[in-house]
């Protein structure tokens, strides 16, 4: 039971807020977060968004003074129903603010953590991306 409740914790603080997990409802138009291999089906649409991976990042390290902000590239699943899954590759500048269209959905990458650092290989299961997804205003 202890060992439960400090993994729990340890992730907490690590992370600096609680992942969807799979399953996880997440609201429409609301930012929710997912760690690496997660995924959350979207209230109000019949859709399934995953983290599938970080496969590359090329975002200016921290108190490193760059010449080029670089970016992450980030790839996200999406699933409408039975359908197959979709991937869908978004290039993440520094702070987020990467969008992409599927469907009537706006998917937007509002951050994605942690920043990298000088002399520090990321793990790919260090990433969590902060992700919105609303409706299209019509």
């Amino acid at each position: 039971m202890i060992p439960t409740i400090l993994a729990a914790v340890w992730s907490f603080l690590v992370v600096g807020f609680p992942a969807c997990t799979s399953g996880a409802p997440a609201a429409d138009g609301e930012p929710f977060h997912l760690k690496v291999g997660d995924s959350a089906k979207i209230e109000g649409a019949d859709l399934r968004i995953g983290f599938e991976d970080v496969p590359s990042d090329s975002r200016c390290p921290r108190n490193v003074q760059c010449v080029w902000a670089g970016e992450a590239t980030v790839v996200l699943s999406v699933r409408s129903g039975s359908e197959e899954k979709t991937e869908v590759t978004l290039k993440v500048p520094p702070g987020g603010g990467a969008t992409r269209t599927y469907r009537d959905l706006t998917i937007r990458i509002v951050g994605l953590e942690p920043q990298t650092e000088s002399g520090k290989r990321m793990a790919r299961d260090d990433y969590v991306v902060e992700i919105a997804v609303a409706a299209e205003a019509r």
